[in-house]
């Protein structure tokens, strides 16, 4: 539930914590708890399973994580509470996204939404599946601000990027 939690509190839509703040949360949670569609190295993430996703915010709000051990709880928790109330960039930033899963956006989709959005870029370039969109302020204040400037990348550079990506995925999954 810790892991449900940040999200939940980084989004002011899934607080009633319903069946739609479930499904639009369960496509995040079964790729970072499915060791069978991705390799260690795809989508920034490193070993265990709810920990990819600790380690993916926790980069976000600039705080160093390389949680990789699932059975770690008390390391886990132990971040998960440095995010949630020691935090300024997570506690200043309560409520003011919107969490979506971006494995199955098509590379135009995502390039769009990139030009557009901060979050989809940051979340591009990270390699995570998921982004954390509506906030282009927290962006371009935090010290991802240097290299999140939009114009320094093209579309065409945006749609092979995700398309390799995406090929790796297709690939990884070939070989399993």
């Amino acid at each position: 539930m810790g892991v449900y939690d940040l999200f939940i509190g980084l989004d002011s839509t899934l607080q009633n914590f319903d069946n739609v703040a479930l499904e639009r949360l369960q496509p995040i949670f079964e790729f970072a708890t499915n060791d069978d569609i991705h390799s260690d190295q795809f989508f920034n993430n490193s070993n265990g399973t709810l920990e990819r996703i600790v380690n993916q915010l926790s980069r976000l709000f600039g705080i160093q994580s390389n949680l990789s051990d699932p059975n770690d709880n008390e390391a886990r928790w132990a971040q998960i509470a440095l995010l949630q109330a020691q935090n300024s960039a997570y506690t200043a930033n309560v409520g003011d996204f919107h969490i979506e899963f971006v494995g199955d956006l098509s590379a135009s989709e995502l390039a769009a939404a990139a030009r557009a959005d901060l979050g989809y870029l940051y979340a591009l370039l990270q390699q995570n599946m998921f982004v954390l969109a509506g906030n282009n302020a927290y962006y371009a204040e935090s010290s991802h601000s240097t290299t999140l400037t939009q114009s320094q990348y093209s579309d065409a550079y945006l749609n092979d990027f995700w398309q390799a990506l995406s090929a790796d995925r297709r690939l990884q999954r070939r070989r399993e």
